[in-house]
């Protein structure tokens, strides 16, 4: 089953007025980061209605005016009606609150007064004093769900910001007084469940189940690509080349059978990262090399009319059939972009225009 997001209301809060400029910027980058992949889809993304409200009512939700307003005080360069716009796609909409779906999943608690301890204390030192109870009941909850093994729960992870340490993970602790269903403990009972965290987008990397995302189509494996370039190459200060899967590629891949192969699918999603880094001639194994016109050593690369596009075949696999990845390298600006045609077996030498 698909990974479950929550994000961690620190990240929606705008900062107190203590908050400097550098602050402000630094909460920006963030919130808008968090906000493409959780409008993308491709994970089940989670926030709480009740804690947007919260936040709202005292000022600290990121809603068009408290945006515009920072923008005027800070000269920031952002858009204000779009981050508002992509803010209230994702935070107001009810399909993707964490606690109707607790809610609907039959589950509910109630907790002794001063009784819920979160580790690391600085999870919980970060959310504003009026959202912490809300927080805490939502959390306990989870714990509750994640108890009785529920699928929804048992994959929920966590979005926040990042820790001074290398925690990786929090720990909630509560004593129960009533829940639903009543089978999970009794009252005066202790529950004690960990949940995974985030800190950037290319946590999200081990996350992808890359057969569930490659039956998404297109827009999954794009996604898987682009996620795999963000862990290899980003920081090494790697390339970026815009690329496009070519009209036969998923074709070629789902006919050959490769497509219920991991192995294979994760190989060749890792080829298309370093490719579009302009990096795969670093990767062991590869062995990039023009695709020839005819066998002969000689033989002109493969030319294509239309845009002068230049003929590329990669090694996926030594062996068994020996698998490669064709791709057309298509001049242009900054590196010119990438378009994979078609994965075939190495006495293939199909590519399509």
């Amino acid at each position: 089953m698909a990974a479950n997001i929550f994000v961690d209301p620190v990240i929606v809060a705008t900062p107190d007025e203590a908050t400097d400029r550098d602050g402000i910027v630094a909460w920006l980058e963030n919130l808008a980061l968090w906000l493409k992949e959780a409008l993308s889809a491709h994970f089940t993304w989670l926030h709480s209605a009740k804690i947007t409200e919260l936040l709202e009512v005292n000022g600290r939700f990121p809603g068009f005016m408290n945006l515009r307003d920072l923008q005027r005080k800070y000269r920031l360069d952002i858009n204000p009606t779009l981050l508002a716009r992509n803010v209230n796609e994702f935070f107001r909409n009810p399909e993707f609150d964490l606690g109707n779906s607790l809610e609907n999943l039959g589950v509910l608690t109630e907790i002794k007064d001063g009784s819920v301890t979160i580790q690391p204390a600085a999870m919980a030192a970060r959310w504003p004093d009026f959202i912490q109870a809300a927080m805490y009941s939502l959390l306990v909850t989870s714990c509750v769900c994640k108890q009785i093994a529920h699928a929804f729960t048992q994959h929920l992870h966590i979005a926040t910001l990042k820790f001074s340490d290398q925690i990786q993970e929090i720990t909630v602790s509560a004593i129960i007084t009533y829940v639903i269903p009543e089978l999970v403990c009794q009252p005066g009972d202790a529950i004690v469940q960990t949940f995974p965290l985030l800190f950037t987008p290319e946590d999200l990397l081990p996350l992808i189940n890359v057969l569930e995302f490659w039956y998404k189509g297109e827009g999954g494996i794009v996604y898987m690509i682009k996620q795999q370039h963000k862990k290899d190459w980003h920081k090494s200060g790697g390339s970026f080349l815009q690329f496009s899967l070519g009209s036969h590629f998923i074709e070629s891949i789902n006919a050959s059978g490769l497509d219920t192969n991991e192995i294979v699918l994760r190989r060749i999603i890792m080829l298309a990262a370093a490719t579009i880094a302009d990096e795969i001639k670093r990767i062991p194994g590869a062995k990039l090399h023009p695709l020839r016109i005819s066998p002969a050593p000689n033989s002109p690369q493969r030319m294509r009319g239309k845009d002068q596009a230049s003929a590329w075949r990669i090694d996926v696999m030594k062996y068994g059939a020996g698998w490669r990845l064709h791709y057309w390298h298509i001049p242009g600006p900054a590196g010119g972009s990438i378009e994979f045609s078609n994965v075939c077996k190495e006495s293939d030498d199909m590519i399509y225009e």
